[in-house]
């Protein structure tokens, strides 16, 4: 999967088990975890929700894939 993941950007997922859902990715290199953290909401409740971290940048595109979230629109 190719796929450009924009930091700091709020996108929509398209299709899979997130359809509809709201996903963003943070950058938190400089702070207390080191890594990233991908952050997914339900678009109408955003409070049901979850996140996941991972360490470095080059993990994302697998972790968009595994999560279905593999067709994003990106806003």
């Amino acid at each position: 999967m190719r796929m450009d993941i924009p930091i700091g950007k709020e996108g929509h997922v398209q299709g899979g088990k997130y359809d509809g859902w709201t996903v963003l990715v943070e950058d938190d290199t400089s702070g207390s975890t080191g890594g990233y953290y991908l952050l997914l909401s339900l678009k109408t409740d955003p409070t049901t929700g979850f996140d996941h971290w991972v360490e470095d940048r080059s993990f994302l595109p697998g972790l968009f894939e595994g999560f279905g979230c593999d067709r994003v629109e990106w806003t």
